[in-house]
């Protein structure tokens, strides 16, 4: 309860403050909380999809059973897009899915969550290579915390990157044959 106190009696002996000052400050304010909900909220969405994911993988709907799990696909995405939206695509889960199956440590993919968006997630999914999936991811989210680039800068340079290095090196973007497995 002191800690108030001290701020009203520093903001009394402070000078007037002006209109434009106590504008900037709570501009400042509407845009740090907007960060944090675009945050939160890129992280959750981050979060849904790896869960989604790890879900679908746990039912073998791929790899063994890949026909039954085309066919379930199809109509669980049919249904989940009737009903939340058209985020929840055959193809989207299918990257779901991958990107379960990529990064399978539930504490790496929370802590990456809060730094890339989804949209960052699939752009460096093409990549078969784990090396170069970690290294992509980094490269990501470093570029992200030290810049003060839009959302939409970041992933345009970031997939551009990932484009030109499968184009430099395409085998890194396709996957082991079966009999190498």
């Amino acid at each position: 309860m002191k800690a108030p106190a001290r701020t009203l009696a520093r903001r009394k002996s402070a000078a007037p403050i002006t209109a434009d000052r106590l504008l900037n400050d709570l501009r400042g304010l509407i845009q740090t909380a907007r960060h944090k909900v675009a945050t939160t909220a890129n992280a959750t969405h981050t979060l849904l999809c790896w869960h989604i994911g790890r879900r679908l993988l746990s039912e073998n709907l791929h790899h063994g059973r890949a026909d039954y799990g085309r066919q379930i696909l199809a109509t669980v995405s049919q249904e989940l897009g009737a009903e939340f939206g058209e985020g929840f695509t055959y193809t989207a889960l299918t990257r779901m899915a991958r990107f379960a199956e990529f990064m399978p440590n539930a504490r790496i993919v929370a802590t990456l969550s809060q730094q890339l968006s989804w949209s960052h997630i699939q752009a460096i999914l093409p990549l078969k290579d784990p090396l170069a999936r970690s290294f992509y991811a980094e490269m990501c989210r470093i570029e992200c915390a030290a810049s003060t680039w839009r959302l939409n800068d970041s992933l345009e340079k970031t997939t551009f990157i990932v484009h030109r290095f499968l184009k430099e090196d395409p085998l890194i973007c396709h996957s082991p044959s079966p009999a190498s497995r």
